[in-house]
């Protein structure tokens, strides 16, 4: 026997982001527990190498999301995705020994007036991150035809379940951002607010100012975790951490203060900046950063001499490597929670 269904369910279930009407709303979470600096308290127990091989596998993913998404914190600009009221079911046939059904024109309606899905974001073993999804609340009346059971939990149920990946999909990629966002120093391509300095020439009589300096290319930045030294009983972990920076460039503007002030405009480039960085990530307050900067090239929009350009564009690298310095050390006390 055959038989033809045409239904149109009412959907009563829990999916997806509270956003309707505060996009605002933390609809996500992190579990803490789980981040590299959590890893010694957790094992305690282990040896030294067992929890110094575990939290270097843990660093290096979490770099990995870090190399991912940094520099894009403000992307996309319309980040959120949302769902139509209704989504159709493809049309599809069950079969048992009584009974031959097919099912068509089918749709699910009531998707805007979803409340919410959790969304658990947590870091693991061999994975770079792993996301937990839950679907509840759903309340379908249904015969006891277990070819309608068979259409609704193993067929509606996957198209539901693929339609909310597919439509939560920028949601998720805002979620991890947000929840990687303390951990990245460079949050965007360009810095436009650097800050200036000022100093003396060698004669002592003219002074001068950097300012309005804007430094293009931490979108190149490379991540490698060099080592991890554990040492439990001084409760020290410490991570050795390079941070190369490629092909940056940029201007800024100068002033000498003369009598008759000198004022203008400078482009730079710089080949490379390599950041090592060393943190004891059970006492974030122990760090320390080494800054170099190599092959910087300082083009200057007025004439200057030989002496004064060179006087100019060391102070602009060393207010480079005094500001890395200072932010990054900020960051990294600011970043690591407490795992004591």
């Amino acid at each position: 026997m055959q038989r033809e269904y045409c239904t149109v369910f009412a959907l009563i279930i829990s999916i997806s982001f509270a956003f309707a009407d505060n996009l605002s709303v933390n609809n996500w979470s992190s579990d803490d527990d789980t981040v590299p600096e959590m890893l010694p308290k957790q094992m305690r127990d282990k040896s030294d190498d067992e929890i110094q091989k575990a939290v270097f596998q843990a660093i290096e993913n979490q770099l990995k999301v870090i190399s991912e998404y940094m520099c894009h914190m403000l992307d996309p600009e319309s980040p959120y995705g949302f769902f139509k009221d209704e989504m159709p079911i493809s049309n599809a046939r069950t079969s048992n020994p009584q009974s031959d059904l097919i099912f068509y024109n089918n749709a699910i309606r009531g998707f805007i007036a979803h409340n919410k899905n959790t969304i658990i974001i947590k870091w693991v073993p061999n994975q770079v991150i792993h996301i937990i999804e839950k679907i509840s609340n759903c309340h379908i009346a249904t015969s006891d035809s277990p070819n309608v059971k068979h259409f609704i939990e193993d067929i509606v149920f996957q198209q539901v379940a693929d339609r909310v990946v597919r439509d939560t999909h920028n949601n998720i990629t805002v979620a991890i951002r947000q929840v990687i966002k303390p951990y990245i120093i460079f949050k965007n391509d360009t810095d436009q607010n650097f800050p200036g300095t000022n100093g003396k020439l060698p004669s002592g009589s003219v002074g001068y100012s950097i300012s309005n300096s804007v430094i293009s290319g931490f979108v190149n930045s490379v991540h490698k975790l060099k080592k991890v030294t554990t040492k439990m009983a001084t409760n020290t972990v410490t991570a050795d951490v390079l941070t190369t920076i490629h092909n940056l460039d940029g201007k800024f503007d100068f002033k000498l203060q003369e009598s008759k002030p000198t004022v203008g405009q400078a482009t730079f480039t710089i080949s490379r900046i390599d950041i090592n960085i060393s943190c004891n990530i059970l006492k974030p307050v122990e760090r320390k950063t080494e800054v170099v900067v190599n092959q910087p090239n300082v083009k200057y929009g007025a004439k200057l001499s030989a002496d004064i350009e060179k006087t100019l564009t060391n102070a602009f690298i060393d207010n480079v490597k005094i500001q890395l310095n200072t932010n990054i050390c900020k960051a990294l006390g600011q970043m690591i929670k407490s795992g004591k």
